[in-house]
């Protein structure tokens, strides 16, 4: 399985990720959810860095953004309404989404989440 890189901002650039990554081993690179390599605009829940040392892929974590449930580097009423319809159980996350999902991180997708994420939308409480 992969590990997680957490604690990322929504709004946070392609070139402030690769710089946020302690390295000094090799190259950090970001690709989308299609392996195409990213290197402008926002990164995304769902996003993998890479670092590559001497040519080769050393390791792989694959980004979290709290509350981004889908891959369109917002949060916004789509993550809201999919957090909504997955504690409905009418649809449900998986993966990477579903651990985005758990906004305060307890382990459970439930009203706290998204109430969390409402309230963000709202401009009432940020999540970050």
């Amino acid at each position: 399985a992969l590990g997680y890189y957490e604690n990322i901002p929504i709004g946070t650039s392609a070139a402030d990720t690769i710089v946020s990554v302690d390295n000094t081993l090799g190259e950090v690179k970001i690709f989308d959810n299609n392996m195409s390599p990213v290197t402008e605009g926002n990164v995304s829940t769902g996003y993998y860095v890479q670092l590559i040392i001497d040519g080769n892929l050393a390791d792989v974590i694959q980004i979290v953004i709290e509350g981004d449930c889908s891959p369109d580097s917002a949060l916004n009423i789509v993550d809201y309404t999919l957090i909504r319809l997955h504690i409905l159980n009418i649809s449900y996350l998986e993966g990477i989404f579903l651990e985005s999902a758990d906004v305060n991180d307890d382990g459970n997708i439930d009203i706290i989440d998204y109430t969390l994420v409402r309230l963000h939308i709202l401009e009432i409480n940020s999540l970050y």
